[in-house]
């Protein structure tokens, strides 16, 4: 498939979709939006993906929608806006829904989209000197995704502050707000993403889709007795196959691992 706005790789058992729009700040526009989207359909027709790493080119992870595109389309048509909110939504949704494990690599500006697409893989690894927020109160506005993303990653408290102050987090922050798993420093960022990847190479493929998806669903249950129902209806419905079963006995029992 043809990319206008991002870049795309299979390489290893890893997808990397890298937003490629590096002189406006990796800024989300129509293309960018469709090319998001395309690619996890692309991802849905690939074997043996164990994890997608998403990131930017150049200083941004996502600057958040591009303002450009956005007074024209208001001054042309202000429907267009609101249809393009709906692709956007779309796009944050088919992200979320890629069945591997998904991580954010943050190198830089994340503000409003750009948050919101972050906070759409499971996990999120950042440069110390990223700046994280969600700005959409700075711009008059308040975002669509981010008011369910945040609460739910970081809490209402937090997510009130961040969604209401406008204000962005430097990546050591954004850390100690759980808001992304690590900061690192900018020279390592690529070699601590590659170290997760590294631990995810090693897992089932299938064990690694159920386990993301049984996390994700009991990570709403209310009811501990439901929750545990749940996970063990989805064990005895999705065992791994016998082989592997028998590896990971095998290397537990002879190297404890």
């Amino acid at each position: 498939m043809g990319y206008s706005a991002i870049k795309f790789s299979h390489k290893n058992q890893v997808v990397r979709i890298t937003f490629n729009r590096p002189e406006a700040r990796n800024a989300v526009n129509p293309e960018l939006v469709a090319d998001v989207i395309k690619a996890t359909e692309e991802i849905a027709n690939l074997s043996e993906v164990k994890a997608v790493v998403i990131t930017g080119e150049g200083d941004a992870f996502s600057s958040g929608t591009d303002l450009k595109f956005l007074q024209k389309a208001m001054a042309a048509d202000p429907k267009a806006v609101f249809d393009f909110g709906g692709k956007f939504s779309a796009s944050v949704k088919a992200l979320y829904e890629i069945p591997v494990p998904t991580i954010a690599m943050v190198n830089g500006f994340t503000f409003a989209a750009g948050i919101e697409l972050m906070l759409a893989c499971d996990m999120a690894i950042a440069s110390e000197d990223a700046r994280i927020g969600d700005q959409h109160m700075n711009r008059g506005t308040m975002g669509g995704p981010v008011m369910w993303q945040l609460p739910k990653r970081i809490g209402l408290q937090r997510a009130m502050e961040l969604v209401l102050s406008g204000k962005w987090l430097t990546g050591k922050e954004a850390e100690r707000y759980g808001l992304v798993l690590k900061a690192v420093p900018p020279e390592k960022l690529e070699d601590e993403v590659e170290a997760l990847l590294a631990q995810l190479r090693s897992k089932s493929v299938p064990m690694l889709q159920l386990a993301k998806k049984v996390l994700r669903r009991t990570s709403i249950f209310d009811n501990d007795q439901e929750a545990l129902k749940y996970v063990t209806d989805q064990w005895g419905a999705h065992q791994a196959p016998q082989a592997e079963l028998k590896q990971g006995a095998a290397r537990f029992v002879e190297k404890g691992e």
